[in-house]
């Protein structure tokens, strides 16, 4: 295996992370990398399935409260970063099909192709008067929460989801995180629309079978444990400010 040719098309700024936490040690930060790779790839089932369901939950709820499949159309509904998504949805689906012979624009079409930012962002703020205290009641659409639900509390935990599906997405190191606590997470989101759907991810994801079996991961995290155990101790030692 030529490691010096691996290296340069990782790029060593993009590996530094790996090397940094594996000592400088190549073949051990490689594990660490590949490792890393397969727990992002067990993350897509139930980031995959939260994301759908997230989806799905709040365009049906939003549909038949206010009677209409298109309901992004209706007047002083989104805010104005969320609905300029949706009119760009909207251009961007009419210009790859402008040569479509018989198409026309579809609500499933603009419903899928929304991002997974654009759902977490119907519980942002910015959608609190005419989403959460209006008559729409968004909140209704999370019928498993066990309370009414608070939109800054939903929208807290599904922003944390949203930044680690981005982190998946782009490949991003994972170590640092907790896999277990990620995954309870989503399965608890998962949960809050339906709860057989939760257990169904709950049972097939693969995230702690991998785990059990990584070798690299467990002593990046022993490192990363060590050193911040010698940071604190340095600042121990530091002389108190005059």
């Amino acid at each position: 295996m030529d490691l010096q040719t691996i290296e340069g098309s990782l790029s060593k700024e993009r590996f530094a992370t790996y090397l940094d936490v594996m000592g400088d040690d190549f073949l051990k930060a490689l594990a660490l990398y590949e490792e890393n790779t397969s727990l992002g790839e067990a993350f897509y089932l139930p980031l995959q399935t939260v994301e759908i369901v997230l989806r799905n939950a709040f365009h049906f709820y939003l549909a038949s409260k206010l009677r209409r499949p298109d309901w992004y159309n209706t007047r002083n509904l989104l805010s104005q970063k969320a609905l300029g998504e949706v009119l760009d949805i909207i251009e961007r689906l009419k210009d790859d099909n402008k040569e479509t012979r018989g198409w026309t624009l579809q609500v499933p079409d603009v419903v899928a192709t929304l991002s997974f930012g654009f759902w977490v962002g119907l519980s942002h703020k910015h959608n609190q008067d005419a989403l959460w205290n209006s008559k729409v009641a968004l909140y209704d659409a999370i019928k498993h929460y066990g309370r009414k639900p608070l939109r800054s509390d939903v929208y807290k935990v599904l922003n944390e989801l949203r930044m680690l599906r981005n982190r998946v997405a782009h490949h991003r190191p994972l170590f640092k995180r907790d896999a277990v606590a990620d995954l309870e997470a989503i399965v608890t989101v998962i949960g809050w629309f339906c709860p057989k759907t939760a257990d169904w991810v709950r049972q097939k994801n693969t995230i702690q079978e991998r785990l059990s079996g990584f070798q690299a991961l467990p002593e990046a995290k022993r490192n990363l444990a060590r050193k911040a155990a010698q940071a604190r101790v340095a600042a121990l030692r530091l002389p108190p400010k005059s």
